[in-house]
């Protein structure tokens, strides 16, 4: 989703630059063209899977606080909630269930993401400078720094608070999902 975005952003950018017409815009216009749609077409998707999603977030207000700092993670945590309920309300939007501006529901959902990803990427900063960890730690640590920083990119221009390119936000949007994934998956110990 967020590749095919930046892929979209670097096509419409090229295809802007070239002669109309040439062999070299019009490639460039189908590519942006194809990449746009995928984008949309999985974001959309993946707004209908949020439904389910959204539930782990309030379970997650439920448990013992993981920051040792609990208004940080508290404010992270209603932030991405405000996203998610926004983005429900979006759906309904798109659906014609609700009325409303549904570009404008975007910008507000995705202020509340911007602010967590803030808070987030402030929380683990401070944390790297200032605790003392095992390098397995620290290594955890920084992933979550560069995670956080591009969702940062990625959620201010989609919020337009902090508008950047559209290949900025693309290409953040599929680091931060690559570590998402990257964490998802066991590790096995190595052997000494």
């Amino acid at each position: 989703h967020y590749g095919a975005r930046g892929v979209a952003g670097i096509a419409a950018d090229y295809k802007d630059s070239l002669p109309k017409g040439s062999e070299g815009q019009v490639f460039a216009e189908n590519v942006h063209a194809k990449a746009r749609s995928l984008f949309v077409r999985i974001m959309n998707a993946r707004r209908t899977t949020r439904w389910l999603s959204s539930t782990g977030i309030l379970l997650a207000l439920q448990k013992p606080c993981p920051w040792d700092n609990r208004p940080a993670w508290l404010v992270a945590q209603y932030g991405m909630v405000w996203w998610q309920l926004t983005d429900h309300i979006r759906w309904l939007q798109q659906i014609k269930w609700l009325p409303g501006d549904e570009a404008r529901t975007k910008r507000i959902g995705f202020t509340g993401f911007f602010i967590s990803a803030i808070v987030s990427f402030l929380y683990h900063l401070k944390q790297f400078l200032t605790v003392e960890e095992t390098e397995k730690k620290k290594k955890a640590r920084k992933l979550q720094i560069v995670k956080h920083f591009v969702t940062v990119l990625a959620a201010g221009h989609i919020s337009e608070i902090a508008m950047s390119h559209e290949a900025i936000c693309g290409f953040g949007g599929a680091i931060a999902a690559s570590i998402d994934i990257y964490e998802m998956f066991p590790r096995k110990e190595k052997e000494k």
